[in-house]
């Protein structure tokens, strides 16, 4: 067997000892021989310097354990480049490539290298030493350093800086991973703010939907939304809650909640979005009704001074979110705009947020937002999504206080009142019936749904404690 080099890094062993290992039938000769890498970096007199030629030593190495590969100088530091080409000598290396470590091919290169490379030559001839090019005439590291060189712009570019997290969202079910809520806080002042391209908030809003939004990504996409929204400087309490849901089975109760806890003297804020989704949404009622609908944000701070019930559209809160939810439109699927929407409490004054959940998954995501917002919450399935409790079922509570601790609590069960029930159902079947019914309940012509009433007994309770506070 004929060894290109016998070097340390064989452990000292001499070519008898590899071909007593390498009894194979095939001739060990015909094995291919492996020259040694030799990198050659300028030097200097500080230490620390020659340590990231070191950490390319290493990797090569890591890379390719077989190598046989060695580090070397050209002045200043040892082993200089003859100490390492002699010894290469010595140790029977046949083939050697030398490989600066330089961006270019200066005077060291063409005559102190040059001149280095020929003194071996004459001495050793039997060692085929061959110069490769200086690494900076690589296309390899020319575009690593291009790339370095654009680092920093690449983090203040979002439709660069994204990619990663695109990836990680998009690797299905099994494969994805979640965002952290500083990604997730970036990335919805990204959406809000229309700095990524259209195929990417796209992409990122899909891949959301599909894995569904982490604790910690909705806690990140709520701050990013209250980090642009400017809260209404309220100075006296209210409740707050959003409508986004709209009804198809049930008819649309939100104005009827909003305007009876009016009237026990509690103001309500209801932030809303018309969708074209053809449920029944609570504009048209609340209009039909003749309750007041904010064009602006001054006129709902100042509706809400005045102890009313207050419509405002999410356009005149925060053009921006509306703006995300929008993409439903686009997508055909809701998006985590929907869900933060529904944490909403822009008011200064201490407030009572009432929130409703479709899926059962997202209420201990909720809890966790609202628990870490300090946010005190009065959240429950509610009916089709909408805040208002089922007119069937008895509601089960999660309450998260002022100090972010979350109580599971219920209704008693509800009476079976089939006829209340069944006039709810009716009243859902166009806008006229709803409108009829809701005024009904509103004069005391019908009675009120019990589980209605109890859920008012409950924000009244609970509103009194925060105004005390």
């Amino acid at each position: 067997m004929s060894l290109t080099c016998r070097s340390k890094h064989n452990g000292g062993r001499d070519s008898s000892a590899f071909e007593a290992m390498s009894s194979t039938p095939a001739d060990a000769s015909s094995l291919p021989a492996r020259p040694r890498l030799l990198l050659l970096a300028h030097g200097s007199r500080r230490p620390q310097w020659a340590e990231p030629f070191e950490a390319v030593l290493a990797e090569v190495r890591a890379l390719r354990p077989e190598a046989d590969v060695a580090l070397c100088f050209l002045e200043a530091m040892q082993p200089s480049l003859g100490q390492a080409l002699e010894a290469a000598a010595r140790e029977g290396c046949e083939e050697l490539r030398l490989v600066p470590l330089f961006l270019g091919t200066g005077a060291h290169l063409e005559r102190d290298v040059a001149q280095e490379l020929q003194r071996v030559r004459e001495l050793h001839p039997r060692m085929r030493v061959q110069l490769l090019p200086a690494a900076g005439d690589s296309d390899l590291v020319i575009r690593a350093l291009a790339r370095h060189a654009l680092q920093g712009q690449d983090a203040d570019d979002p439709r660069i800086a994204v990619l990663p997290w695109l990836h990680a969202l998009s690797r299905g079910p099994r494969g994805s991973r979640d965002l952290d809520a500083q990604q997730a806080r970036t990335l919805m002042d990204w959406l809000l703010h229309g700095r990524l391209s259209d195929a990417q908030a796209g992409a990122a809003l899909v891949a959301l939907r599909m894995k569904s939004e982490s604790p910690a990504e909705l806690e990140g996409f709520t701050r990013a939304v209250l980090d642009a929204v400017p809260p209404l400087p309220t100075t006296r309490a209210a409740v707050c809650l959003s409508s986004l849901n709209g009804t198809r089975r049930l008819p649309n109760q939100v104005p009827l909640l909003a305007e009876l806890l009016r009237r026990r003297g509690i103001p309500v804020l209801v932030l809303g979005a018309q969708q074209p989704d053809g449920r029944a949404h609570t504009l048209p009622l609340w209009r039909a009704l003749g309750l007041p609908v904010a064009d602006g944000r001054e006129q709902a701070l100042h509706g809400l001074e005045q102890g009313d019930a207050v419509y405002l559209d999410l356009e005149h809160l925060s053009p921006e979110l509306r703006r995300v939810l929008r993409w439903r439109e686009q997508l055909g699927v809701r998006n985590s705009a929907h869900a933060v929407a529904k944490l909403l409490a822009p008011l200064r004054a201490p407030s009572l947020l009432l929130a409703s959940y479709t899926h059962a998954d997202y209420a201990p995501r909720m809890t966790h937002v609202l628990g870490a917002l300090r946010q005190p919450a009065l959240i429950s399935r509610g009916c089709e999504g909408e805040v208002p409790a089922h007119p069937e079922r008895a509601s089960q509570w999660l309450r998260v206080d002022a100090a972010g601790c979350v109580h599971a609590e219920a209704d008693e069960t509800a009476p079976d009142d089939e006829a209340t029930a069944l006039r709810a159902r009716a009243a859902a079947q166009d806008p006229e019936h709803t409108l009829a019914w809701t005024r009904a309940l509103l004069d005391q012509r019908e009675p009120l749904p019990h589980t209605l009433r109890a859920q008012l007994l409950r924000v009244e309770t609970l509103f009194g404690q925060l105004a005390d506070a």
